[in-house]
């Protein structure tokens, strides 16, 4: 049966297939539908009425007509919460492709801005996005600060994604302006870590003669080749290019620990570089080449897709596994604060300050996206003091 359609001075109705009828009509330039079908014509009819009542009454009074459409929406909208947009945005596989990056997310906007109200603390969870204002997330803030004082990092990784979220929620037309502004929140934050002392020679070689034996090798590829562990972890036979003299590897992907959410198990997955950037070619010292292809004779299978770091039977290696044997070695070579981050922290700075390369060099190789990244790795090492006053010396006549 074709659809039937019946003109009216305004407006028009539609019979459809089904038998029920279709309203609709055109007000400035833009098409307006019922947001349902009508069993009886009468009841299309009487919708198109009161919609041209409702826009005479609107011209006549001069005051703006609201669209059925969007008096909808704004009810939907004046009842959506932070926690809401919060679970809109992270299962929004567009904007963040990456389940560990949402997952990321999740446990920062956990902490800070989807617990639970107790004495000092007010949630703004439950609050109605349409009713969130800079002063209410000025007092968050300040809340937030005064039960974490300790915890700054933490405190600051919530904001931005609270910031981000409402940037999606502008995206999506849930607001019309971000609210998370507050002044001085986006300050860059200072870490204990910034502040650790950077690995000595001998320390990493005191962490070499401690880990296990198939753990030697990726040590000081960690050590000389500045990659981040997830990289190290996804090192395949294919990725790493031996002529006999120079070794190169090439970070092609990274591996990844995020929890199974059918499960609730940890389990690793091979994702992409962390940036565009992060796919790059290293090529090793020599001395710790020689390392690696006795690693390689030693330890890896032969095919080309195995793996350089495996457990003793072979199976791809858990991150939290690799930081246990690694935190028994620090702690035997004296250093129990370090992290395999730090090994990052030490190949960057000797690239600025010991192998002769400018910064942009430096920051290709280390895989960041600006030189900014690359010199908030540098640290400073323990006899610096010592050794500028001697340099310095040397130019006093």
């Amino acid at each position: 049966m074709a659809k039937k359609k019946t003109h009216r001075t305004w407006g028009r109705i539609e019979q459809l297939p089904s038998g029920n009828f279709r309203a609709k009509f055109k007000h400035g330039g833009i098409l307006h539908k019922a947001p349902s079908t009508f069993k009886e014509k009468a009841s299309a009819e009487a919708w198109l009425n009161r919609n041209k009542a409702e826009i005479d009454k609107a011209e006549a009074l001069g005051y703006k007509w609201v669209s059925p459409a969007e008096r909808e929406n704004q009810d939907q909208l004046s009842s959506t919460t932070v926690k809401d947009l919060i679970e809109t945005w992270l299962a929004d596989e567009k904007a963040l492709p990456k389940l560990s990056t949402r997952q990321s997310h999740r446990r920062h906007l956990n902490a800070r801005v989807l617990r639970e109200s107790f004495p000092g603390f007010d949630s703004i969870a439950d609050e109605r996005l349409t009713a969130v204002d800079l002063e209410r997330i000025e007092l968050w803030w300040q809340q937030v600060e005064d039960n974490w004082p300790d915890m700054p990092d933490a405190n600051q990784k919530a904001y931005k994604r609270l910031h981000t979220a409402f940037n999606y929620a502008i995206k999506k037309k849930f607001v019309t302006e971000n609210p998370v502004k507050v002044a001085g929140a986006n300050k860059k934050v200072r870490t204990k870590v910034q502040d650790r002392p950077l690995l000595e020679l001998e320390e990493a070689d005191a962490m070499v003669e401690n880990i296990s034996p198939r753990l030697k090798a990726p040590l000081l590829i960690l050590q000389w080749a500045g990659l981040r562990l997830g990289e190290l972890l996804e090192l395949r036979r294919k990725d790493v290019t031996d002529n006999g003299i120079v070794m190169t590897l090439s970070i092609e992907r990274a591996a990844q620990r995020v929890k199974d959410e059918e499960t609730g198990k940890q389990v690793m997955i091979v994702t992409p570089p962390k940036t565009e950037a992060a796919r790059r070619r290293i090529v090793l010292p020599g001395k710790v080449a020689e390392k690696v292809r006795e690693h390689l004779s030693t330890y890896v299978a032969e095919n080309s897709e195995a793996l350089l770091v495996t457990t003793e039977k072979g199976q791809p290696m858990m991150d939290t596994n690799f930081r246990s044997r690694f935190k028994y070695a620090a702690k035997q070579a004296g250093r129990a604060d370090l992290s395999p981050h730090d090994y990052r922290r030490f190949f960057g700075t000797m690239l600025v300050t010991k192998s002769g390369i400018n910064l942009e060099e430096a920051r290709i190789i280390m895989g960041h996206e600006s030189k900014e990244q690359l010199l908030d790795y540098m640290r400073a090492a323990a006899n610096s003091k010592e050794t500028a006053a001697s340099n310095l010396d040397r130019l006093i006549s």
